[in-house]
């Protein structure tokens, strides 16, 4: 099967006050779907209860929960609902696919997420800590697209485009915008509880790393794949464990 259609995704209806967990299975006996199939249909709804409501599932329920297997393990994305309106016009748009089209929505609204960013260390940070930024190559694109905007266009526009390459996977795209969603949360509850908490304080400059010639389109681009796969956005970050000597 193609990797555009792999079908590996289940959506979890869970409730923890009776610890009931139920597989949701569309008319015709699916249960497993595409991201992008599962994501234009919860985000037809505003929140969990309201489509457990409507498609009168298990009302005991009230949680959503995505689930995958990994490495032999069980892994979980973050349901999104109506109010993630970046996430609801490229899943419907893109329904069944593996990466997103690259159309003028997608890269004006992509180009804006990365700018806030770059524009927010300590967004920067969380996203890094908690596996929504992961892998080597893709972080040093973001640090260097922070430079860039910081110092020279011409190197801001080459490390956009290859964010771009990179983020029309999307689960690569969907995990940044859910992390961004959580940091934002967060923020707000640490605001409401401490007013007078720490100010925005301006991004530091990060050196390049390993600058190409930018006078050329024609880099080696690493395997798209490194950047969708594994635990990059699960509920959790996953914990380091020291290597035996």
């Amino acid at each position: 099967m193609d990797k555009k259609t792999v079908k590996r995704y289940k959506l979890v209806l869970l409730s923890t006050a009776y610890r009931d967990r139920e597989i949701y299975t569309d008319e015709n006996g699916n249960y497993k779907f595409t991201l992008t199939e599962i994501d234009a249909i919860t985000t037809d709804y505003d929140n969990p209860k309201q489509f457990i409501t409507a498609n009168r599932l298990n009302p005991a329920c009230d949680k959503l929960s995505i689930t995958y297997q990994a490495k032999n393990q069980t892994r979980y994305l973050m349901a999104v609902f109506s109010k993630d309106e970046f996430l609801k016009r490229i899943s419907h748009d893109n329904i069944g696919k593996y990466q997103v089209n690259k159309n003028c929505y997608f890269v004006n609204s992509t180009e804006k997420i990365c700018l806030k960013i770059i524009r927010n260390e300590k967004l920067m940070k969380y996203l890094i800590d908690y596996h929504y930024i992961s892998g080597k190559p893709l972080i040093n694109d973001f640090e260097n697209l922070m430079y860039g905007y910081n110092n020279y266009r011409n190197e801001y526009d080459y490390y956009l485009k290859r964010l771009l390459n990179k983020l029309e996977h999307y689960k690569t795209i969907r995990g940044l915008v859910v992390g961004i969603n959580n940091y934002e949360q967060m923020m707000e509850i640490i605001d409401r509880e401490n007013p007078l908490s720490t100010p925005y304080i301006e991004p530091k400059i990060i050196k390049p790393k390993q600058l190409p010639d930018l006078t050329k389109d024609n880099y080696v681009q690493a395997p798209l794949e490194e950047y969708t796969q594994g635990t990059l956005f699960d509920l959790k970050p996953v914990q380091k464990t020291k290597k035996k000597k």
